[in-house]
């Protein structure tokens, strides 16, 4: 059994929130782009 020290866990909790944040500034950059490239793609078609 380890024993793991209060500070860690409090660490531990940090870098899974910072982990989280990252993913989600990465989906919600990846859905902006993928938005921007539905909207480039519609207008080439409608305007040809």
């Amino acid at each position: 059994m380890v024993v793991v020290d209060r500070r860690d866990d409090a660490l531990l909790g940090v870098f899974i929130l910072l982990g989280r944040w990252r993913g989600a500034v990465l989906a919600w950059s990846g859905v902006w782009l993928l938005a921007v490239t539905l909207l480039k793609v519609s207008s080439l078609l409608t305007y040809p």
